[in-house]
């Protein structure tokens, strides 16, 4: 094996970290950058860009630029929340085979795990760039709490990208290596992870070199972007009270307030008070062109998210449930993920644990930095001391609780003929009242001759936020520790749980579960069944995943086809189901024949939207580009 790195694709950002000189070390980009955003952008040139050229251009080509494409991965377009979700995208999503998400750009038609592979692929690229060694072993980690489709999509992403993965590793385990646990320590800790579109809390026992998950549970569709959507609605509602249109008739204009709001989000951690200006927003009557001052207090945030953050804790008592213990019996507590700097979070996990959580780690690398970890315990190969060492990481800035007028994050005096806006209230009435007509969009101008490719629209003018993007919360000044690779914990055995139970359906519309919740794997389990109609040839076992005895309430995995049954009675033919889950966590299926011994099985990741023949295709497209 040769040297390997791991790889942390996140909701909102991604981080790729690798061992050097004994030292677990985040890989920067050529511009020094340590963090890339997960965003996609299929240039009108016909590049295909990723990382923070395709974030910038998210206000521009909104249509075209994809981001939070993790949370769509291996699920059903007509479920609730996907509906939800969908519905706010400025970028297209339909419905494809098998009901799994499809994404349009571009004139091009995209499944998940080919948008996810962009990713990975550019940041392959940029190890390679960056370490002068071509990368092609990964550990890359994945919510404790994804199922098995969302794991194997995420396996077969990074196959398309050129990968040999190595392990796929929950995160909160990955955030435990990085701490260096392990060794002779017998303890229990729990990893709160809270990023920007999944939460998980997992309670991790350690025995000398042994890790085992005692529980997980989770939300996955509880993050960062859900408090930025609340910003966003506050936003959109004032601005509708003050000039009578709606703007999220408006793509473009609906991405600059998304993008300014995650901004207001991160300030709020430092500041009591924000306020953001965005220019020409909207036109009114004859053309003029509005601009929408917007100003929230960090108290207003908090109110807006506490509902949110209590839905963590809660899910923080579901796994202590079902680890058998409570909040006396742990010796350690990790935030992990970016949402942990929000002080309302940080306080409710503070009084939730009555303990003092472990933040000397940066919670937006110290998943990758785990899966480094891990992917040198696997290979044993690390990068030579004489190739390129990454800068460590900036202090923490001092915050300063006032508002301040920034132009993309830097700061230049208020000027004293600038509003103060001191009269626009939040507390605004739920019925406005009656107002002139909507707002009209900017006049459009004369179409253009047809040319082969699209070009750029014009940027929007630059929004202006208050405080400095990205700043460190109060209690986080100084560098973040860069942590040593413990040998003990590089050595680990890591024994992890199922999130959810699995079974099969059987008659009257029930859920006969085989493997149950928190189940440790590697496992195999199997049962047997008989047929249930009189001369069946063929038996369909369709497979759920889910805790509840009905089917209709758990989630469709898949299905396994067995055929070439002996005709006979009812109950007479018995049908040997086998799960398996390996150490990725990826679920195996087969049936078998008792009569005649003959199987038939499958791999769940057939469903995840792509069969066989589809990822070698797109292993042969990607390795060409």
């Amino acid at each position: 094996m040769g040297i390997a790195v791991g790889i942390d694709l996140g909701t909102t950002n991604s981080c790729v970290a690798v061992v050097q000189a004994q030292r677990a070390r985040v890989v920067e980009d050529a511009t020094g950058k340590r963090i890339q955003p997960s965003v996609i952008s299929f240039h009108p040139g016909g590049a295909t860009l990723a990382g923070l050229k395709a974030k910038e251009r998210l206000v521009i080509d909104p249509k075209n630029t994809i981001y939070s494409f993790k949370r769509l991965l291996g699920r059903k377009i007509s479920s609730e929340e996907m509906q939800h979700i969908t519905g706010e995208f400025p970028y297209s999503v339909s419905e494809g085979p098998d009901g799994i998400p499809v994404i349009q750009a571009r004139g091009q038609e995209l499944s998940l795990p080919e948008v996810s592979a962009i990713m990975l692929k550019y940041l392959r690229e940029m190890c390679t760039e960056t370490l002068g060694v071509d990368i092609d072993e990964v550990v890359i980690t994945v919510p404790a709490n994804f199922n098995d489709v969302q794991r194997s999509s995420t396996k077969v992403a990074a196959r398309i990208a050129g990968f040999n993965v190595l392990r796929i590793l929950n995160e909160p385990t990955a955030a435990a290596l990085a701490y260096g646990f392990g060794g002779k320590l017998t303890e229990k800790i729990a990893v709160y992870d809270f990023g920007g579109g999944t939460f998980d809390i997992t309670i991790i026992e350690l025995m000398d070199d042994i890790f085992e998950v005692l529980s997980t549970a989770g939300e996955t569709f509880l993050g960062g972007d859900d408090f930025d959507e609340k910003i966003v609605e506050e936003m959109r509602r004032q601005f509708l009270f003050m000039h009578r249109y709606d703007l999220g008739e408006d793509p473009v204009a609906m991405q600059r307030v998304r993008t300014v709001a995650e901004r207001i989000k991160c300030q709020l951690s430092n500041l009591d008070e924000v306020e953001a200006t965005l220019r020409e927003i909207a036109y009114g009557p004859g053309g003029v062109a509005i601009d929408f001052s917007f100003k929230i207090t960090r108290a207003k945030f908090e109110s807006m998210i506490e509902a949110l953050v209590d839905k963590s804790i809660a899910t923080c008592q579901e796994s202590l449930k079902l680890a058998r213990l409570d909040v006396s019996s742990l010796d350690n507590l990790i935030l992990v993920g970016g949402s942990t700097r929000i002080p309302l979070v940080r306080r409710k996990v503070k009084e939730f644990f009555n303990r003092e959580p472990r933040t000397e780690i940066n919670p937006d690398e110290v998943v990758a930095i785990g899966a480094a970890i891990h992917a040198f315990s696997l290979t044993g190969e690390e990068l030579p001391e004489d190739l390129p060492v990454p800068v460590e990481p900036k202090s923490g800035m001092d915050s300063a609780q006032k508002i301040q007028k920034t132009i993309m994050g830097l700061p230049t005096p208020l000027k004293s003929d600038e509003p103060s806006h001191e009269d626009q209230g939040l507390d605004l009435p739920d019925v406005l009242p009656q107002a002139p007509p909507a707002i009209p969009k900017k006049p459009t101008p004369p179409a253009p001759p047809v040319i082969a490719m699209e070009p750029d629209p014009p940027a929007p003018p630059i929004d202006l936020v208050a405080g400095e993007d990205r700043i460190l919360p109060k209690d986080e000044k100084g560098s973040f520790s860069i942590p040593m690779v413990n040998a003990a914990a590089a050595s680990t055995l890591l024994l992890d749980v199922t999130p959810r139970g699995l079974g099969v359906a059987t008659a009257g519309g029930y859920c006969d579960q085989i493997i149950e919740r928190n189940a440790a794997i590697p496992v195999e389990q199997s049962r047997l069944f008989s047929t249930s109609t009189d001369n069946q040839i063929e038996v369909a076992i369709n497979i759920f995943q889910g805790e509840s005895r009905r089917v209709e309430q758990n989630t469709l995995l898949g299905q396994v086809q067995l055929s070439g049954i002996r005709p006979a009675q009812r109950g007479e033919v018995k049908i040997k189901v086998v799960f398996e889950i390996d150490t990725d966590g990826i679920l195996g299926v087969s049936a078998v024949n008792e009569e005649t011994g003959a199987a038939q099985d499958t791999r769940i990741q057939l469903l995840g939207g792509l069969n066989e023949d589809q990822v070698n295709a797109l292993v042969s497209k990607y390795s060409k580009s």
